[in-house]
């Protein structure tokens, strides 16, 4: 190999570890994790999830599953950074 030639994997890797691909790429991974452990139903009324600087916001439309979702929120942040590596996510914020 030339010093300009590299692997197509590693660059796929590379672009994807950027910051701004980083994060998105991130959030669809925890989109997918939610709406496995969470279900259907759960996951019907979470209007809006954002990931930002290891900070998961979520939106609640049900007043009742918010206050769950708050007193299990220890839980539920093992529960995701269990399938993500390096426990990206430090705190949660549901509205």
């Amino acid at each position: 190999m030339n010093q300009n030639e590299q692997k197509l994997s590693d660059l796929l890797r590379q672009f994807v570890q950027s910051k701004p691909i980083k994060d998105k790429y991130l959030l669809q991974e925890i989109k997918s994790i939610w709406n496995h452990n969470m279900g259907p139903t759960i996951a019907q009324y979470t209007s809006d999830m954002k990931y930002r600087n290891g900070i998961l916001s979520l939106k609640v439309s049900s007043a009742p599953l918010r206050q769950e979702l708050l007193y299990g929120k220890p839980k539920l942040l093992s529960l995701l950074n269990e399938d993500l590596p390096g426990d990206p996510i430090k705190d949660i914020r549901i509205f």
